[in-house]
């Protein structure tokens, strides 16, 4: 299968499908095909998001994908998707490396639960799904923000909608999903992270910080003291 594709992405590169139907219907037959003939993921194995259950339920979700507004490193970067595993914590349900269609592209399978085994395995029905991206050159895990997921309508595809849910449409293509990951701390990450000051654990969390630069200070004011005298 993969001799197969070789062969007609070399017959049918961007640049010769460009000339009859755009750039844009170029890519997304290459893409169609690399979903009809190769596995998602077969070009390279994803070595940061390991654990993927592949089930026999899933779908499917390409685009494009940036870190910092530059193009991924092709084999090496990775993308990720998880779901709430109702225990608290996430569970992977699909990885792929950057560039598994062609260079700055992914194309990533998502696979259901396996309602047959007693563990989640797998994204329910309704689950939220979470995107992740490895950028390997700065040795980070990003999890992707609203703002940081595009979608492009193409005809050829399903039109994602947000907020991006699993859906038991099996088998069906979402597209373009076109993520743009940064390692740069922007101000929406910095609230999603501060201590929430209206809660008792923020407030209790905010006086002992006071508390504890109050004393600091204290103490830096009583040793210089002793020193002059």
């Amino acid at each position: 299968m993969r001799i197969l594709f070789l062969r007609l992405w070399s017959a049918c590169k961007p640049t010769n499908l460009s000339k009859f139907w755009g750039n844009t219907m170029s890519q997304i037959f290459l893409i169609l095909i690399a979903a009809i003939f190769i596995p998602s993921g077969i070009f390279a194995e994803t070595t940061h998001f390991t654990g993927v259950s592949s089930t026999n339920n899933f779908i499917q979700f390409n685009g494009t994908l940036s870190i910092n507004g530059q193009n991924p490193e092709t084999g090496v970067d990775e993308v990720a998707v998880f779901v709430d595993d109702k225990n608290g914590g996430e569970i992977i349900v699909g990885a792929v490396t950057a560039g598994n269609t062609f260079d700055n592209y992914y194309l990533i399978s998502v696979y259901a639960d396996d309602e047959a085994t007693p563990e989640k395995d797998g994204a329910s029905v309704g689950d939220t799904l979470i995107f992740k991206v490895w950028d390997n050159q700065s040795n980070i895990e990003l999890t992707l923000l609203e703002n940081q997921i595009s979608i492009v309508p193409t005809n050829s595809l399903e039109t994602p909608v947000k907020p991006l849910v699993f859906q038991a449409s099996y088998g069906n293509q979402f597209g373009f999903l076109n993520l743009n990951a940064s390692t740069i701390v922007s101000g929406e990450q910095i609230k999603a992270v501060a201590i929430p000051v209206v809660t008792l654990p923020g407030i209790i969390g905010w006086i002992s910080l006071l508390v504890g630069i109050s004393i600091y200070c204290i103490r830096q004011k009583a040793t210089k003291s002793g020193y002059s005298g």
